[in-house]
């Protein structure tokens, strides 16, 4: 009975925010088409350059040179560890067009989840359930539709179908529905990305966008060691491994010793607020009716 819509002013910051969120998945999916996972991995950590580039044109960020050292070392060091790996290159040793694409397709969605993490400070005012529903319920739906025409499109051109389910399908050449594939599907868009969402929320009310974004230039190691376990393959070399420690000493940088904002968010007690402030309402109502 307590529970109520967001406020006029408040809709807007939150739709934008649930369209950065679907158009990084989006570009997502599309660049994993055209490329692998592990360097779609490879490439997240330059979310870490534009949280950092967008929260100080918001202002949620300042300017230090440990952190902008920080910021280079680890987002270089990925991006140098993406350029050792054999992915980037074809049997002839020149470069492959088609990943290339895919690679900064992949950046352009990189760059739309750097937006939903430092735009979401415009709204953390809000109940945690106020903004973790607009980027999850947005994003989610976004998979399902995208996944679903895509497999749509499979009926009509079988040749050029792509599988976004690890090989798994989830319709089969005969028209039966796979339930592994509607599984994955299941599991990748209710667990892992609220978790995910979920997690980044709590993050950024707790620090900045940078810190949080920080954390994002140690994926590819935790990626092509999840990869291994579940195909066997080494997806990693050591020289990759090897500037993965200068990633590591980045993140340090940034995230070390990092001030709390000077006006920390107290996102329990404006909760408390809005829900005192909805019960208040709910009884005067109430006695207007009487």
């Amino acid at each position: 009975r307590s529970f109520k819509l967001p406020k006029k002013e408040d809709v807007m910051p939150l739709a934008v925010l649930g369209v950065c969120t679907s158009l990084a998945i989006l570009c997502f999916f599309k660049g994993v088409q055209l490329t692998t996972p592990l360097i779609c991995a490879l490439l997240h950590p330059t979310l870490l350059v534009f949280c950092y580039a967008l929260g100080i044109i918001q202002g949620c960020e300042t300017y230090s040179r440990r952190r902008v050292l920080g910021v280079v070392l680890s987002v270089g060091a990925a991006m140098a560890s993406s350029l050792l790996g054999e992915e980037f290159r074809d049997g002839t040793r020149s470069v492959n067009w088609s990943i290339l694409l895919g690679s900064l397709i992949i950046l352009a969605g990189v760059f739309f989840a750097a937006a939903a993490v430092v735009y979401q400070r415009e709204s953390i005012h809000l109940p945690f359930i106020y903004v973790e529903g607009y980027a999850y319920v947005f994003a989610s739906l976004t998979t399902l539709t995208f996944i679903i025409i895509s497999r749509l499109g499979c009926i009509f051109s079988p040749d050029t179908c792509s599988d976004m389910t690890l090989d798994l399908g989830l319709i089969g050449d005969d028209g039966a529905l796979h339930f592994e594939g509607w599984l994955l599907l299941l599991y990748g868009v209710l667990l892992i990305s609220c978790f995910l969402y979920c997690s980044i929320n709590w993050a950024n009310r707790q620090t900045s966008p940078s810190v949080v974004a920080s954390f994002a230039t140690l994926q590819p190691v935790g990626t092509g060691t999840f990869q291994y376990l579940v195909t066997g393959k080494q997806v990693v070399s050591l020289p990759q491994v090897g500037m993965y420690l200068f990633v590591v000493v980045g993140v340090v940088l940034v995230s070390v010793g990092h001030p709390r904002e000077q006006e920390p968010i107290k996102s329990s007690d404006d909760e408390k607020e809005t829900l005192a402030s909805d019960l208040e309402d709910g009884v005067a109502v109430e006695d207007e009716l009487e």
